[in-house]
């Protein structure tokens, strides 16, 4: 795949993601319905929401009961999934960790290929909203 080509779909992921609240917490509510769920709650703590689900699954001839844990913050987005089970919290997913890692592909791949006035196009030919938040997580780092 050509640089420019992967350059694109990185930052059309990073868009998707910024862009995208995820699984709302009362899509999450219908899973209580289903047999392998036994309970879910939520809670309201430093600006965060918190829905907890826990289920059970055969694995095996064994009965595993596993703890969900979605993070929202208070404007509805997504923030993480985390899986507490027997083999302890498993990050399942992380929005921070996706778009910092995106931000950062996107950057190590247009320093490396781009001069510098091809590296200030290319930020001026992206939304404003995603160049600024290249821009602002990278400032960071």
């Amino acid at each position: 795949m050509d640089i420019s080509k992967m350059i694109l779909s990185k930052v059309k992921r990073l868009a998707w993601i910024a862009d995208n609240d995820g699984v709302l917490p009362s899509g999450l509510v219908d899973n209580v319905f289903l047999d392998a769920y036994e309970s879910m709650s939520i809670k309201k703590e430093n600006n965060q929401l918190f829905v907890e689900l826990v289920f059970e699954e055969q694995v095996d001839d064994e009965r595993i009961t596993t703890k969900m844990i979605y993070t929202y913050s208070l404007n509805k987005k997504l923030l993480r999934i985390e899986e507490v089970g027997n083999m302890g919290n498993i990050i399942e997913w992380d929005r921070d960790i996706i778009i910092n890692e995106l931000i950062e592909d996107i950057m190590d791949y247009i320093e490396v290929h781009y001069s510098r006035n091809e590296q200030i196009d290319f930020f001026n030919s992206l939304p404003k909203d995603i160049s600024q938040l290249i821009i602002k997580r990278f400032e960071v780092a």
